[in-house]
């Protein structure tokens, strides 16, 4: 029978960022989400976009850094940030 061999996750990601998927959907994740509850309901509910994001980041966090892809769990946490630039955006316009 024929010897099988585990290729490690490093080998296996592609080497720009651009070209990693699972990268680019936990960046635009949290992003996607505000613009939906914006464009769904109304604007200042956009910045409970980022209570929701951030726990939906830790936990795809978590199981992304279980699995071992670092690359996406770093864009991950800037998926986060973003999405608390745009919820404190639409806090804004909702507190005044």
């Amino acid at each position: 029978m024929g010897e099988e061999t585990v290729i490690p996750l490093s080998d296996v990601d592609p080497e720009k960022w651009y070209q990693d998927s699972i990268a680019i959907i936990m960046l635009l994740l949290g992003p996607a989400l505000w613009l939906i509850l914006v464009t769904q309901l109304s604007f200042k509910v956009g910045w409970l976009a980022f209570i929701c994001q951030v726990q939906i980041g830790f936990y795809t966090w978590l199981t992304i850094i279980a699995y071992g892809h670092r690359r996406a769990a770093r864009w991950t946490w800037w998926g986060v940030l973003i999405t608390s630039a745009l919820g404190a955006w639409s806090l804004a316009v909702a507190l005044l």
